[in-house]
């Protein structure tokens, strides 16, 4: 089938909330399968896990989400760092074919953003650094402070608890009803409190590159900073190569939250010039 827009109804309605005057569609996520990540030797390190000297970034958990779109089901890995707070998302267990330049990207709390691996002109990799400001290339556009107000009265308004819960990896999820903002339509999703902030992930769809996570609405400012979206379902409209349109199914699920091993060499990237950088240490 011909992609043509995504519609997941979860995303609509939240987007919806967000944005004033429509609808914003995040591109779509091809769907892949999963490559496991061979761990390497770990070295001398900090509290966190980073190894400024060594030039890596520890990471020693993984969440571990499935993603089903009509009969197609993909399995996809978000690394962690649960002290640090910080994320990385990797070609080979995350995005897959969304970007097929960058080897990973790592996410920070403060709103930094390495893409690692896309090659400049000479031919070696490099490591861009961007942030979530507007003035920073590749940057989410923040609302102000009333758009915000706005966004959290509306989402508390059209957003009621169930009062049911489920084990979500060792966690306890709470299920919420979503009212649509224009139909009768309702849908479900529940979330986790976890005990790390998870802004940075939410804001990784909305930033101006290719990697993408599938099935993932822009959460922040609604949901609390450590409130982690566990499940959530809906449909999505595609056009088939006769020209029909058809509506399939999703669902996003959290399988797992696991221990996993990740260095992220960082230092074999050349930094990009120009480019705003703050050094991990």
């Amino acid at each position: 089938m011909k992609r043509i827009f995504h519609f997941l109804h979860l995303r609509q309605w939240l987007w919806g909330i967000l944005i004033a005057g429509g609808l914003v569609f995040l591109p779509d996520t091809i769907l892949a399968q999963n490559t496991v990540a061979k761990p390497t030797v770990q070295r001398k390190k900090t509290a966190t896990g980073d190894n400024p000297k060594e030039g890596y970034l520890y990471f020693d958990h993984i969440l571990v989400y499935e993603y089903t779109e009509g009969s197609q089901t993909r399995e996809f890995w978000i690394y962690v760092n649960p002290r640090s707070g910080n994320f990385l998302f990797s070609r080979e267990d995350t995005y897959a074919a969304t970007d097929e330049m960058n080897d990973f990207v790592v996410a920070f709390p403060n709103g930094d953003y390495w893409f690692c691996g896309t090659t400049d002109e000479t031919g070696k990799k490099t490591r861009l650094v961007t942030k979530t400001q507007d003035d920073i290339p590749n940057a989410v556009v923040q609302p102000t402070a009333e758009e915000k107000k706005t966004q959290q009265e509306t989402f508390a308004r059209l957003c009621r608890p169930t009062g049911h819960t489920h084990a979500a990896g060792p966690w306890t999820a709470h299920e919420y009803r979503l009212q649509s903002l224009k139909t009768a339509e309702t849908t479900l999703f529940s979330v986790a409190a976890v005990p790390f902030a998870v802004y940075p992930l939410y804001n990784f769809n909305d930033l101006n590159a290719d990697a993408k996570l599938p099935g993932f609405p822009r959460m922040t400012y609604v949901l609390a900073p450590n409130q982690l979206l566990v499940t959530g379902q809906g449909t999505k409209t595609v056009l088939a190569e006769d020209g029909t349109i058809r509506t399939v199914s999703c669902r996003l699920r959290l399988k797992a939250y696991e221990p996993n091993v990740y260095h992220a060499y960082y230092e074999r990237y050349a930094l990009q010039k120009g480019v705003f950088y703050k050094n991990p240490d």
